[in-house]
């Protein structure tokens, strides 16, 4: 597995990560209670609004997202056919050797198998909110 700096290849990035929200269901999201059109996806991303906003990769091919925030919280997605593979505890691995220190992972409160990983985790603090 590695990380590759979503802001280093934009082109990539803005339609990778359009696939990860139209997989996404509205109770997986922290930040957005609807889905945005293309257009604002692709201004928000540009804005570069994470300190760190990486493409995870497995074999060459991209398996989901994983970011950290300023104020030192992260958000991860992988693809449904990816989970429960101990993927998603790798990705924070390799996500805390670039951004060392204590970090709180955002999860809506109806995402019951996020609150579970993090749960287990045990390191990892996190926090919940609903999007209103």
């Amino acid at each position: 597995m590695e990380l590759r700096n979503l802001y280093d290849n934009l082109e990539l990035g803005i339609p990778a990560l359009w696939n990860v929200l139209l997989e996404r269901e509205p109770y997986q999201c922290i930040r957005m209670s609807e889905m945005p059109s293309y257009i604002k996806h692709e201004q928000y991303i540009r804005s570069k609004p994470y300190v760190g906003w990486y493409l995870i990769y497995v074999d060459g091919e991209i398996i989901g997202h994983i970011n950290v925030s300023c104020e030192r919280r992260l958000g991860i997605f992988l693809f449904e056919e990816c989970t429960g593979r101990e993927m998603g505890k790798e990705a924070i691995r390799l996500l805390r050797k670039l951004h060392p220190g204590t970090l709180l992972a955002e999860v809506n409160p109806a995402n019951a198998r996020s609150l579970k990983f993090f749960a287990k985790m045990g390191k990892v603090a996190y926090i919940t909110y609903e999007v209103k």
